[in-house]
């Protein structure tokens, strides 16, 4: 006589195998997205870009979305821009220990390096190209420069990060957003956005 209940939690106990299988593949910076079935875990595998030590190097990647926490209006009419914002990483994934995007073009950067109890270093560099007076005159220089320490949470494929500087609240600044809240800008998948069209980063190193 068969069993039904153990076929049930047997079939139940693979299908989370191979979920979890192609939730590293993810992690590991796995292209696949098609149906996460047994049959094509092989492809999926296929998929993570070649490295070294379980480290991704100087791959292409699509900007990420990123998305930022609303204003909010205080009690005398004033906007408050908090100091979040939350980035989707698609199929690069969350599992990694540090990020890297970059360019042999444009030049700048954006990292970050997870620290423990859910606390990073954030760092970006934009910098202009040349392609205007004052670059032609001074030559290659920074537009901005910015390091923070933040606290993350993640949700699936995304990351939300929050200031978390000793002289900074989540609150946020009055008046106008603050140079936390610019620093992906260069990742952003945002299509009329300045730094994506003219300083868009196209490479990323991740180490997991």
């Amino acid at each position: 006589m068969i069993d039904n209940t153990s076929c049930l939690n047997a079939i139940n106990t693979l299908k989370n195998y191979i979920t979890a299988c192609f939730n590293k593949c993810t992690a590991k910076g796995s292209t696949y997205t098609g149906t996460k079935s047994l049959a094509n875990l092989e492809t999926a595998i296929d998929l993570i870009p070649s490295g070294s030590s379980g480290n991704v190097t100087g791959a292409s990647f699509s900007p990420f979305r990123v998305t930022y926490a609303s204003e909010i209006e205080d009690e005398w009419g004033d906007y408050i821009f908090p100091d979040e914002f939350t980035i989707d990483f698609g199929a690069v994934g969350v599992g990694w220990r540090s990020i890297l995007c970059y360019s042999d073009t444009k030049d700048g950067h954006f990292g970050i390096q997870k620290l423990p109890n859910n606390k990073c270093i954030i760092s970006s560099a934009v910098f202009y190209d040349g392609s205007n007076m004052w670059d032609e005159a001074y030559g290659v220089f920074p537009r901005e420069r910015n390091t923070y320490r933040a606290n993350y949470q993640i949700h699936g494929n995304s990351i939300t990060f929050t200031n978390a500087e000793y002289n900074n609240t989540s609150n946020g600044i009055e008046g106008s957003p603050t140079t936390f809240r610019n620093m992906p800008y260069q990742v952003s998948d945002e299509v009329n956005d300045y730094y994506t069209n003219q300083y868009k980063l196209d490479k990323i190193t991740v180490c997991v």
